[in-house]
């Protein structure tokens, strides 16, 4: 329930401009986490978490990805890349 509640408040703000989406140019890489349990090793989860934080993507598919990949999380960070 509350991951649905969490996944329901991040649609909002995204719908209604409560994020800044101005790191979406392709300039601008950022890589995101979650606080999600540890994933199986080998699983694809565990894959996941692994790209999640070690391929930066532009800011808009960066959140998506961590996004569709919460699991159980209730916090995803995303940080610039130089």
């Amino acid at each position: 329930m509350k991951n649905q509640l969490l996944k329901c408040f991040l649609v909002i703000v995204m719908l209604f401009g409560g994020i800044s989406l101005s790191f979406a140019d392709a300039d601008n890489l950022w890589t995101c986490k979650t606080n999600a349990s540890s994933a199986a090793p080998g699983s694809e989860d565990a894959q996941a978490d692994m790209n999640m934080v070690k391929k930066p993507m532009e800011g808009n598919d960066a959140f998506g990805f961590a996004y569709q990949h919460c699991r159980d999380c209730t916090t995803i960070s995303c940080s610039k890349k130089k």
